[in-house]
């Protein structure tokens, strides 16, 4: 027999207990009424039906309440499940007089149906209390942010970095917190927007990134990693951590700093040099030798390198201090690569290399600082020449430039050398970055593409670069029409557009703005 039967049949039992109860009571309550207090029958029915009335629905209440016991005991188990009555008092199944066995089951089928889901939802808590645990005593800076890019949690050392406290940090915008300064456009800010509208997954990684504390005290320099998983299920989608690089990067800034203080001495005697080597050039060479002049020629094309050197340091200097100020004029773009290209025929011959140059119809007027953008123009064909040497059959540097699709002047330059490979493309235009295939059979100080990227963002273009290890480099960058700027010098109270050559990109100021 089941535990339902027994039940059933027990309440039966009670409920016929109970009429039988009632219908005793009656009657000895008719009773008393004739024979204790001689009552008339007819009167002493009367009298007994009303009390009956009266005491039947506590009876019933009685009744009720009892054969529901079991179940009031199932409902305090369930109840029992959730968090918030989980300190609840356990109910007592054997003081239960009717349907012990029925309510004992059925506690135990729920138990046993939801078991697994408060286990998974316990150990899920219980992971996310030690990520938490375990993000907190990470010895590096290290945010996680949900969707909202609000912070969730921060490691004691993110707290530190910042100069903040929990309270100032978990729950705001985690730019309320990071105040960052980027050497490009390609910032934190940026990649975060991205993410949310075209990935998944993704990571990023930033170097020589300026961090600032709340109260602009102190200032850090880092290397930033960040990873980004859309709809996490335990809310965290955005993890942001900073490697703190300020001593070695300030080592780096101070040898700089020395080197442009020594470069900046050697400007006097390097232009007087590059001065008698053009006197003997056109007052000597005549009279010299092939060998001799050869020799005038090497001289010639190694004190024109040294004083590109010399401008890349000192600028790079003047880009990091927000110090180089452009000014821009109307300037026709074919005549100007070709002058530029005219003061580099000498060293692309000593090296074996034809430069050619082509220049659609087409092309407008551009406004230009024409000192810097002969530096860009300078570093990129120095650059395809020097990295063209070492291949015999590279023996050419293209130079194109036309309109693009979007009406801006596209020049490319294109060698057929030694070529990039993938893995360091990312960081092409990142300041002091070498090839460490090439960096040994290839001088420079890997500042002239950072500085051509300074210096083209100022002019409002952009650059980029696309190279097939063994097949050669193309780099190339757009410049606006004259015609589009012309509004700007108008409003200007200058002859030309004033731009500056700003090495850092406030990321919070940037992502606000969006």
């Amino acid at each position: 027999m089941d535990s339902f039967t027994r039940y059933t049949r027990s309440a039966t039992l009670y409920v016929v207990f109970g009429f039988l109860f009632v219908a005793s009571l009656g009657v000895i309550v008719w009773r008393i009424c004739i024979d204790l207090f001689g009552i008339p029958e007819d009167i002493a029915l009367t009298l007994t039906g009303g009390i009956i009335m009266l005491v039947l629905p506590f009876i019933a209440d009685a009744l009720v309440s009892f054969l529901a016991t079991p179940f009031k005991t199932v409902w305090q188990s369930v109840i029992r499940l959730s968090p918030e009555h989980s300190n609840d008092v356990r109910p007592r199944f054997d003081r239960l007089l009717i349907g012990k066995d029925l309510a004992q089951n059925v506690a135990n089928q729920i138990y046993r149906h939801t078991s697994p889901t408060r286990d998974k939802s316990g150990s899920h808590r219980q992971a996310i209390s030690q990520a938490v645990n375990i993000v907190r005593h990470i010895p590096a800076p290290v945010f996680a942010c949900n969707k909202q890019l609000l912070v969730t949690n921060a490691s004691d050392s993110a707290l530190a970095y910042c100069g903040a406290e929990s309270s100032d940090v978990l729950g705001k915008p985690i730019f309320e917190s990071l105040y960052l300064d980027f050497s490009t456009d390609d910032t934190l800010g940026k990649w975060l927007e991205e993410c949310s509208k075209k990935h998944a997954t993704h990571t990023g990684h930033w170097e020589r990134v300026k961090v600032r504390n709340r109260l602009d005290t102190v200032d850090h320099r880092c290397d930033i990693s960040a990873f980004y998983n859309r709809d996490n299920p335990g809310g965290t989608e955005y993890i942001v951590v900073l490697h703190d690089r300020t001593e070695s990067y300030k080592r780096d800034d101070e040898s700089l700093s020395f080197v442009s203080l020594a470069v900046h001495e050697l400007r006097t005697p390097l232009t007087m040099l590059r001065g008698y080597v053009e006197v003997l050039q056109e007052e000597a060479s005549p009279s010299l030798n092939p060998e001799l002049q050869g020799y005038l020629q090497k001289m010639e094309v190694s004190s024109a390198q040294l004083t590109s050197f010399v401008h890349n340091i000192l600028n790079v200097t003047k880009i990091d201090n927000n110090q180089l100020q452009l000014e821009l004029h109307e300037a026709s773009w074919g005549a100007t690569l070709t002058g530029i290209l005219e003061g580099l025929q000498v060293r692309a011959q000593v090296n074996g290399i034809e430069l050619q140059l082509h220049v659609a119809d087409n092309v407008p007027t551009v406004g230009i600082d024409q000192v810097s953008m002969e530096e860009v123009v300078v570093n990129l064909v120095d650059n395809a020449i020097k990295y063209s040497a070492s291949v015999t059959s590279a023996n050419k540097v293209i130079i194109n430039s036309s309109v693009n699709s979007d009406g801006l002047v596209e020049t490319t330059v294109q060698d057929f050398g030694v070529g990039i490979q993938a893995n360091a493309m990312n960081n092409l235009f990142s300041r002091y970055y070498r090839n460490h295939r090439t960096k040994s059979r290839v001088g420079g100080t890997g500042l002239g593409l950072y500085l051509c990227k300074a210096l083209v963002t100022a002019h409002g273009g952009q650059i980029w670069a696309k190279s097939h290890e063994g097949q050669g480099t193309t780099i190339g960058f757009t410049l606006q029409p004259y015609a589009r700027l012309s509004a700007e010098q108008k409003s200007s109270n200058q002859n030309g557009i004033v731009r500056h050559a700003n090495g850092w990109i406030k990321n919070h100021a940037y992502f606000r703005s969006q």
